[in-house]
């Protein structure tokens, strides 16, 4: 279980990331960007940008809520999953 307290951005990035394999399923892989994340006053911000332009916005935002509230919930960790536009990943 994560703590908000000393939780580091790499260790956000990669429990982020874990949960974003989970949409890949659903044919649209998303990306973190990682110059983008940060903490300000308690919360971390990370950017989040789909591979493709997403075709239905409605369940690709509600995915990013369901991750939100599961970090609230399971580490108290206060994350706010900011969408980009598509290809905003830097190679």
């Amino acid at each position: 279980m994560m703590t908000d307290e000393g939780i580091t951005k790499d260790e956000i990035i990669k429990q982020v990331a874990k949960r974003l394999r989970k949409y890949r399923r659903q044919g649209a892989p998303l990306h973190i960007v990682d110059a983008g994340v940060e903490q300000k006053e308690g919360w971390w911000y990370v950017p989040i940008s789909p591979e493709d332009p997403i075709k239905k916005p409605w369940p690709y935002y509600e995915f990013l809520t369901d991750i939100e509230e599961e970090f609230e919930d399971e580490a108290g960790v206060d994350l706010l999953l900011v969408p980009v536009a598509a290809r905003a990943v830097s190679a």
